[in-house]
């Protein structure tokens, strides 16, 4: 059964996997987002996985917003390369190694997700990349389950 535990917003899970080759080790846990969006936050920062993709699998049937963009070719974000998207309930999201996403933001109601990456054996992991210029955030009331939107 995969649930949260406890007070902490990740849960680690004990699961059997096997480590890659390099060192590294598949690593799963349940994170837990206590407040969804108002309408009108602000982005300040990006972040990045190097060596590993990244899967979210919401426990709750809500919906979420999921932002990425595009490397600008200096390791940084592509700040006109930014698209967002509202997932519906049902749905999880990938996002592949190295590609620049906001973090988890929920959107009806606090949210758990199923999260596994592969942890590289030397660290460095998480990357972040603080923006000159925030990504405003629209309200989401009433929006349909699945639409686009962030800008």
């Amino acid at each position: 059964m995969l649930e949260h535990r406890g007070e902490d917003r990740r849960h680690p899970l004990d699961l059997a996997f096997d480590a890659r080759g390099d060192g590294g080790e598949l690593t799963s846990w349940i994170t837990r987002i206590e407040t969804p969006l108002a309408g009108g936050e602000r982005i300040d920062r990006l972040e990045r996985h190097p060596f590993s993709d990244q899967i979210f699998v919401p426990l709750n049937h809500q919906r979420f917003l999921v932002v990425v963009c595009e490397d600008d070719g200096t390791m940084a974000p592509d700040r006109a390369t930014v698209r967002g998207f509202v997932a519906g309930p049902g749905q999880g999201v990938v996002y592949r190694r190295n590609v620049w996403h906001a973090g988890m933001l929920v959107l009806d109601a606090p949210a758990q997700f199923f999260v596994q990456m592969t942890m590289a054996a030397g660290g460095g992991d998480d990357v972040f990349h603080p923006l000159a210029e925030p990504i405003l955030l629209p309200s989401f009331a009433g929006w349909p389950e699945t639409a686009g939107g962030a800008s």
